[in-house]
């Protein structure tokens, strides 16, 4: 009860990341801040309407129960909308939203202290893609492109990036904003119903540097799509930098304009992948000494010799490790990291299977040819045939996209993840494609078992 409105939602927001979906959280929680409690009431500081009538309406019960088990006692919970100039801007005047002379204020960014150029383990797996996040700072004496347009899984390091470039810029006294999609599509959708739209566009296009995060959010937002074009057109012809993070490649974002697609194309694409076992245990150490904990090597290549999707789960693995030696007081070895994910290994993944067992049990559900799936074929029964293949390829077996279109003929990697999509979507709205594709995995699982 000593601690202050603003530590103690810092407290809250922490729980709340825990109980909500990461978007949900990025959009209407993280950029929120304590701002009172006073009389079993406490205020939480919203940056729009929009976000104050989201939070009232979803996850008010959620908020309160959290902040009440912290505080030990019953509350009720209030959210105002910050209207506070930001030191350092001064505030649009209806008559001047358009004057060069005038800037809107931005709002207090959050961004990860961690998440530096500096703790950015650099691999053959993202070397690209580090390179064209620091040439973006402008700063380091490399040819800038823009925009740059990152790209890959979650959990393999755009965000950290994304905020990299934004400690950098900010560092310089740049004028840089960092948002998700999602945060973009609110904001525009709340200055919509209150309009006041000349102060968002006043707002964005008075940045340096734009950083949005999750661009895919934006497929089929056609409104925003339209309002975003524009704003991009803006910073791009002033000369500003934008760098844009998604999960997928420009070029398989399904639900975007053509020309808003051709735009994210135009400067450097780089993608990012996961890191092989070698370069896993240099991120391993980095993780554990930023956060001053001593974990022998052999932990650390018993870690990175796990299967493991994304560096989230890498990370998970460690974060595990280290919570289970403070709770039992031991030292950080290999022993207690056995015993620390005894748990998870009691329950061992099921093995993949090999890409060519895929293939042929493919082949022989569909009654066609394996040289038809690399060939250039299309008719109806072989491309839904070759589809299938990618997609199971891509979730069973775990292979990566251009492995994929490696095997069928050199196809490229967007080709790949346009099938997988698709077949995602048709297992759960045909009926037969989830008949077929449960089929095909029996066939696989008896052959292997």
């Amino acid at each position: 009860m000593n601690r202050s409105p603003e530590a103690l939602w810092e407290v809250a927001l922490g729980q709340l990341q825990l109980q909500v979906t990461r978007p949900n959280y990025q959009t209407w929680l993280r950029d929120s801040v304590g701002l009172a409690l006073e009389d079993g009431t406490f205020t939480v500081c919203v940056p729009t309407d929009f976000v104050a009538e989201w939070l009232r309406d979803r996850l008010s019960d959620l908020i309160t129960k959290t902040l009440s088990g912290i505080v030990g006692q019953p509350l009720q919970v209030a959210f105002r909308v910050d209207g506070a100039p930001v030191e350092g801007y001064a505030p649009v005047p209806r008559d001047a939203l358009h004057a060069s002379d005038f800037v809107p204020p931005l709002p207090k960014q959050r961004l990860n202290p961690l998440f530096t150029f500096e703790t950015f383990v650099v691999a053959d797996c993202n070397r690209l893609a580090h390179a064209a996040a620091c040439s973006a700072t402008g700063l380091n004496g490399a040819p800038q492109h823009n925009p740059v347009f990152l790209y890959g899984e979650s959990g393999l390091g755009k965000t950290h990036l994304l905020h990299a470039i934004a400690h950098r810029l900010l560092a310089a006294n740049q004028r840089v904003l960092y948002v998700t999609a999602e945060q973009f599509l609110s904001e525009f959708v709340s200055a919509a119903r209150q309009k006041r739209t000349d102060d968002f566009r006043a707002k964005y296009r008075s940045l340096d540097a734009l950083l949005m995060d999750d661009v895919q959010f934006l497929a089929g937002k056609g409104g925003t799509q339209e309002e975003f074009f524009h704003t991009f057109n803006h910073l791009y012809g002033a000369g500003k930098q934008l760098v844009l993070a998604s999960d997928e490649p420009p070029q398989a974002l399904e639900h975007f304009s053509p020309r808003l697609r051709s735009r994210f194309q135009s400067g450097l694409t780089a993608d990012l992948s996961m890191f092989p076992s070698g370069a896993r245990i240099a991120l391993l150490r980095r993780k554990a000494d930023s956060l001053h904990a001593e974990v022998d090597d052999a932990s650390l290549e018993f870690l990175a010799g796990r299967p493991y999707t994304n560096v989230r789960e890498l990370e998970g693995a460690l974060n595990r490790v280290l919570a289970y030696a403070r709770l039992s007081g031991q030292r950080a070895d290999l022993m207690l990291a056995r015993s620390a994910i005894k748990c998870v290994a009691a329950k061992p993944a099921p093995v993949s299977p090999k890409p060519e067992r895929v293939i042929e049990a493919v082949c022989s559900y569909y009654d066609i040819p394996r040289q038809a799936l690399g060939g250039q074929g299309r008719g109806k029964r072989v491309t839904t045939a070759r589809h299938v293949a990618m997609y199971l390829l891509r979730q069973d077996s775990c292979q990566a996209l251009t492995q994929i279109g490696r095997l069928f003929g050199d196809r490229d990697h967007s080709t790949v993840l346009y099938a997988c999509r698709k077949i995602e979507r048709e297992s759960t709205a045909i009926p037969q494609t989830s008949a077929d594709l449960t089929a095909i995995r029996n066939s696989i699982a008896s052959s292997t078992g």
